[in-house]
């Protein structure tokens, strides 16, 4: 029997969602210094994925927040960008779509409020250094 499978077979040129879902977390966690993580977790059923994009918190005993999450079938796009505490959702048809709604969320003033938050809760937490008498 002859291989009747094509010589293009895997040569999909698109990067997953769940790719540039990672480096931005990477990204949360530079310019934070450490201070923050960004932590995707994935999940899928027979149709879909889910990439859930938590905010972690080291210094509050792992704390995290669920700032969105992304939901596409095998094809990737079009896929859906959505939360529920800052009430966005974004339909995106392809990659260049999906980075400008990550971009537009990332800088939206809800999400920064959010990420603010938890950083001023670290600085809360941490123990104060004495002043010197």
């Amino acid at each position: 029997m002859p291989d009747l499978w094509p010589a293009d077979l895997g040569d999909f040129k698109l990067m997953p969602p769940v790719s540039i879902l990672r480096e931005q977390a990477d990204w949360l966690s530079k310019k934070t210094k450490g201070r923050l993580e960004g932590k995707v977790i994935s999940g899928r059923d027979s149709l879909s994925f889910i990439h859930r994009f938590l905010v972690v918190a080291p210094a509050l005993d792992n704390y995290s927040y669920e700032l969105f999450h992304v939901l596409h079938s095998i094809d990737y796009y079009p896929l859906q960008i959505s939360t529920g505490p800052t009430g966005y959702y974004k339909e995106c048809k392809d990659e260049q779509q999906f980075l400008a709604a990550m971009k537009e969320f990332l800088a939206n003033d809800k999400t920064k409020k959010v990420v603010s938050a938890i950083l001023a809760q670290i600085d809360e937490e941490q123990p104060q250094e004495e002043m010197p008498a």
